[in-house]
C-alpha cells in the first residue's frame, strides 16, 4: 500500500461454458503526474478462444454533472462534463489501451450502447480483438488522462497529452516513477512503529498488528487525495493543492464530496505532524474561501442574528463548503454549528507550530484567525453577569451512539490517555477507533459500525469514511506520546504507552520546522531531533542550534525539560497502567479473550481495563459466553481472596469462574437455549470439565444492586457513574493459576419477551478483578497524576457485597483441590 497500488485477481468461468479465466488487476493514480492513471489487466484462458476486451470510460459515477462531450480522438476516446448549474467549468478524461502482442489495436471500434455499460450519456465505450492462448497470459494496459479548467486553461488537451504521454512512456517506466514518488513523500519514518526493537518483528498480537496496519493505511488515504510538492512542481504549479478533503475523498459521493469540520479537526491534526507541505491543502482552501466568508456575515439579516452588527473583518464559514463558500441550505452559516469556525483557527495553529513558518502565519493565516475571533466577539450576548451564544445547534445526540459515527471513539482514548487515573482505557478506546469501522481487503473505514441502512435506523453510512481515519491517525501522538500543539514555543508531551505495547516507535513529527523523533516503551519516552531528516525550509531558525524547551505534563504541575540540539532526551511515562483501579486487583490490563463472538467494539480486554466505561459484551444472551484473563507471572500462585464484578446496566443471569493452568478443552457456544425460564437459568450455564481446572465462585442467579425503576430514577440528575456490581470475598484464599475465566449467560437487561424468546444480545462486563490477599497494614495505591499515587491501607478482610447471595458462593471445598491448584501450576514458558 505504500506503493500507491491497488491489485485484485480471481477466476472467472462464465455461465453455461466450459471455460475459465484468470483475471488480475494492478491499479494506481500516478502519484508523480497527477493527470494520469494506469489500469493493467491480465488475463490467462483455460482454452484457446477469441474475444473483445472493451475500454469503458463509464458516467455512471459522474454524478452532479451534466454532459459535455464525448467521442473518439485517434486511437483513444475520451468524455468531459460540468458540474450542475457551473458550465464554465469542464472536466475531460482520456483514455488510451495497449497490449500484448496478443491485442489488434487495429481493431478498435466504437460500441454502441453496450449492456455492460451504464446509459449515460458520458459513457463511451471502446473494444479491440484478443486472440487468447490456453495457459498464455495476455495483457491490456488502459492510460488514462484527466483534467479540469479548475487547474488547467485547456482541460481537454492536458488530458489528452497525459494519456498518450503516458501510452509512450509505458507501464514500467510509469509504475517505477510513481512509486518513487511515494517514497519520497511515505518514507518508512513516517509511520507509527510497533515492532520491538530487539527482533525487529511485531507482538504476536492482532490488535498491534492492526494497529501497525492502520499506521500506514490512515495516512495513506489522506495523502493520496492531495498533491504532493514534486507533483506542483511537475504541473508547472498549477492551483491543484488547494482543495482540503472530503468526508468521502476524491472518488465518494458521500456527503456529496463537501468540505466539513472534518477536514479541519478530524484530519488535519495527525497529518501536519508528520506531513506538514501535504496538510497545507488544508488551510490553503480556507484562505481561498476567506473573502466569502467576510461576505457571509452580510447573510444574518436571514437568522435570529438579524439585530447583530458585525465589526469589521469579521467572518463566518459555512457548516458545508464546496465550490463557493457561501451560505446553502445543507451548509448555514447562523443558528447553526459555531464551532466550525473554532475548528478553523485551530488548523491554523496546528500549521504555525509545525511548519514555523511565522512570516506566512503573520500575513496569511492571523487575519483569518482573528476574523474568527471578531466573529465570535460580536456573536456573543451579555446575558446578567455572563456571555452567551443564543440559538446554537444542540450536539447532535445526548450521548455517542455505539454504532458510530467512525471517528470519535479516537477521540476518547486520546482523553482517557490524558485524564483517566488508572487502567488502560486508552488501549481499548485505540481499537475501538478503528477495528469495528475497517473493510475489508483494504482496511477503508465505514462511517458506521452497521452499513444496512435498513438495520442502522435509515443512515447509508459514508464510504470510504476519510473522517475515521484521520481520528484514529490522532490516536498515538495525541494521545500516548501527549503531545499539545501550542502556539508557545515549547513542545508539550505527557506521555504514557499502555502496558499492552511493548515499545513505539513514533512517526517523525515536525515542531516550528524542526523534526523530532521520540520512542516509548512502557517506562520511559526518549525523543531527539530526528537524525536523518532535513529540517523544512520554513524551520524557526532560533532553534538552529539551541535546545528546545520540553514541558511534560500538565501546566498546572509541569515538569520543564530542554532537548539538547544533539542528544537524547529520557522521561518518565506515568504508567497508570499499573495504577490499580481497584487496589489488589491481579488482572488489570493484562491478556483477556473470548473464544465467542462479541458485539463490535465490546472487546474482552474492556472488561480488565480498570475502567466501567468500556465493556465486553458476547453477542448472544441465549449461550453461555466465556472471558479468559492471563495472571502475570509474578502473581501465579499469590492467593486470591475475592472478585469483584462491574455489570454495568445489563449484569448476566448467572456466572461462574473458573481457575486453570491449561487452556479448556470445550468450547461454549455448544451450550445455546432457545428460551428462558428463571426456574432453570442456572441449567442454562454450561461450564465445560477441564483436569485441573476449579469452579471457585459461582452465582446460579444475579441479583440487580442498582436496578432502574422508572417511578423513582430521576433521569435529571447529573451522577456519578453507578453500575450494577457483585463483590465475593471466599470463605477460603485460593492460589492464582495461569489462566481464570468468567462464564456468564443471559442478559437481565433483555425485556420478559426477548428472554423467553432467546433473542438479544450478551451481558456486558464493565470490570472484573481477582483481588489477591494484602496483608495488615499493607497498602493498595490508585493512581495520580506525574506518577503521584494515592494510598490506602487495607485489612484482612473484604466488605462483602454479593447482593444478598453470599450464601450461594461456591468455593474450593477441600484441601486436595487446593493442593491440586498448586501443583498444576507451572512456569509459563
Amino acid at each position: 500500500m505504500k506503493g500507491g497500488l491497488l491489485n485484485w485477481e480471481y477466476t472467472w468461468s462464465p455461465t453455461g461454458r466450459g471455460e475459465s479465466f484468470a483475471i488480475s488487476y494492478q491499479l494506481f493514480a500516478h502519484r508523480l503526474n497527477v493527470t494520469q492513471a494506469v489500469v493493467r489487466m491480465a488475463i490467462t484462458p483455460s482454452a484457446d478462444m477469441n474475444v473483445k476486451v472493451v475500454n469503458v470510460i463509464d458516467g455512471y459515477s459522474a454524478v452532479r454533472t451534466e454532459f459535455v462531450d464525448s467521442g473518439e480522438d485517434g486511437h483513444a476516446i475520451y468524455s468531459s462534463v460540468s458540474p450542475v448549474g457551473v458550465p464554465d467549468v469542464t472536466a475531460y478524461i482520456y483514455a488510451t489501451i495497449s497490449g500484448s502482442k496478443e491485442v489488434d489495436i487495429e481493431s478498435l471500434k466504437l460500441v454502441p450502447n453496450p449492456p455492460y455499460v451504464h446509459t449515460n450519456r458520458s459513457s463511451i465505450a471502446q473494444a479491440a480483438d484478443i486472440k487468447l492462448r490456453a495457459g498464455q497470459k495476455s495483457i491490456v494496459t488502459k492510460f488514462v488522462g484527466v483534467a479540469s479548467s479548475d487547474g488547467f486553461e485547456n482541460p481537454k488537451q492536458v488530458a489528452k497529452e497525459a494519456s498518450s504521454n503516458a501510452a509512450d512512456i509505458g507501464y514500467d517506466a510509469l509504475l517505477k516513477s510513481h512509486i518513487g514518488e511515494w517514497a519520497t513523500v511515505f518514507t518508512d519514518d513516517s509511520v507509527d512503529d510497533f515492532a520491538v526493537p530487539k527482533t525487529g518483528r511485531l507482538p504476536l498480537d492482532d490488535h498491534i498488528i492492526e494497529s501497525a496496519i492502520t499506521s500506514v493505511t490512515n495516512p495513506f488515504y489522506l495523502l493520496q487525495t492531495i498533491v504532493s510538492d514534486n507533483a506542483i512542481h511537475a504541473a508547472r504549479n498549477a492551483p491543484i493543492h488547494q482543495g482540503s478533503v472530503a468526508v468521502g475523498g476524491l472518488t465518494s459521493d458521500s456527503y456529496g464530496g463537501l468540505i466539513f469540520w472534518d477536514a479541519d479537526i478530524w484530519m488535519q491534526p495527525g497529518l501536519v505532524t508528520a506531513f506538514p507541505q501535504a496538510a497545507q491543502s488544508f488551510t490553503n482552501y480556507r484562505l481561498i474561501k476567506y473573502g466569502q466568508a467576510i461576505e457571509n456575515t452580510k447573510i444574518a439579516f436571514a437568522s435570529s442574528k438579524n439585530q447583530t452588527r458585525f465589526s469589521q473583518g469579521a467572518a463566518i464559514y459555512p457548516w458545508t463548503s464546496g465550490r463557493f463558500g457561501n451560505c446553502t441550505g445543507t451548509g448555514p452559516c447562523f443558528d447553526y454549528q459555531y464551532h466550525l469556525n473554532g475548528d478553523i483557527g485551530l488548523q491554523m495553529i496546528n500549521n504555525w507550530v509545525t511548519t514555523g513558518d511565522t512570516d506566512h502565519f503573520k500575513e496569511k493565516l492571523f487575519p483569518v484567525y482573528n476574523s474568527i475571533a471578531i466573529l465570535y466577539a460580536d456573536l456573543l450576548e451579555k446575558n446578567g453577569t455572563k456571555w452567551t451564544l443564543t440559538n446554537m445547534t444542540d450536539p447532535y445526540a445526548a450521548k455517542q451512539s455505539p454504532d458510530g459515527p467512525g471517528m470519535t471513539y479516537a477521540i476518547f482514548s486520546i482523553v482517557a490517555n490524558e485524564i483517566s487515573p488508572s487502567g488502560c482505557s486508552a488501549y481499548t478506546y485505540a481499537q475501538y477507533s478503528y477495528a469495528p469501522y475497517i473493510r475489508a481487503p483494504f482496511f477503508q473505514f465505514s462511517e458506521q459500525l452497521i452499513d444496512n441502512w435498513s438495520r442502522n435506523g435509515g443512515t447509508h453510512p459514508a464510504y470510504p469514511f476519510l473522517t475515521g481515519n484521520g481520528g484514529a491517525n490522532q490516536v498515538a501522538l495525541f494521545g500516548y506520546l501527549g503531545l499539545r500543539l501550542l502556539p508557545d514555543f515549547v513542545v508539550h508531551l505527557d506521555p504514557n504507552l499502555p502496558p499492552q505495547i511493548p515499545h513505539l516507535s513514533y512517526r517523525t513529527f515536525y515542531w516550528h520546522g524542526w523534526p523530532l523523533k521520540a520512542a516509548s516503551n512502557y517506562t520511559h519516552t526518549t525523543i531527539q531531533r530526528a537524525p536523518n531528516t532535513q529540517p523544512l525550509p520554513t524551520a524557526d531558525k532560533k532553534f538552529a542550534g539551541a535546545p528546545i524547551p520540553v514541558h511534560v505534563g500538565p501546566e498546572s504541575n509541569v515538569t520543564v525539560y530542554l532537548l539538547p540540539a544533539s542528544g537524547i532526551l529520557t522521561i518518565p511515562n506515568r504508567q497508570i497502567g499499573s495504577h490499580a483501579t481497584f487496589p489488589g486487583n491481579m488482572v488489570q490490563c493484562q491478556p483477556a479473550s473470548s473464544p465467542d463472538e462479541y458485539e463490535p467494539g465490546q472487546f474482552p480486554i474492556a472488561a480488565v481495563d480498570g475502567a466501567a466505561s468500556t465493556k465486553w459484551q458476547p453477542k448472544r444472551a441465549n449461550a453461555t459466553s466465556s472471558l479468559t484473563v492471563s495472571f502475570p507471572d509474578d502473581e501465579i500462585s499469590e492467593l486470591i481472596t475475592g472478585f469483584g464484578f462491574d455489570w454495568a446496566q445489563a449484569p448476566p443471569e448467572s456466572i461462574a469462574v473458573v481457575l486453570h493452568n491449561t487452556p479448556l478443552s470445550k468450547p461454549t457456544q455448544q451450550q445455546v437455549s432457545q428460551s428462558f425460564s428463571p426456574s432453570s437459568a442456572s441449567g442454562a450455564l454450561s461450564v465445560p470439565s477441564t483436569p485441573g481446572a476449579i469452579t471457585v465462585t459461582a452465582f446460579p442467579s444475579i441479583t440487580l444492586s442498582n436496578p432502574y425503576n422508572p417511578a423513582t430514577t430521576d433521569l435529571n440528575i447529573i451522577a456519578r457513574y453507578a453500575g450494577n456490581t457483585t463483590n465475593v470475598t471466599l470463605a477460603r484464599a485460593v492460589p492464582a493459576t495461569r489462566f481464570a475465566t468468567l462464564f456468564i449467560w443471559g442478559n437481565q437487561a433483555l425485556d420478559n419477551v426477548d428472554r423467553r424468546a432467546g433473542n438479544g444480545s450478551g451481558a456486558t462486563v464493565a470490570e472484573w478483578s481477582i483481588l489477591r490477599s494484602l496483608r495488615a497494614g499493607q497498602s493498595g495505591t490508585t493512581a495520580g497524576r506525574g506518577g503521584e499515587a494515592k494510598s490506602f491501607k487495607f485489612y484482612p478482610y473484604l466488605k462483602v457485597h454479593s447482593m444478598r447471595r453470599e450464601a450461594e458462593i461456591q468455593t474450593v471445598s477441600s484441601d486436595s483441590q487446593l493442593a491440586a491448584a498448586i501443583s498444576n501450576r507451572h512456569d509459563r514458558p
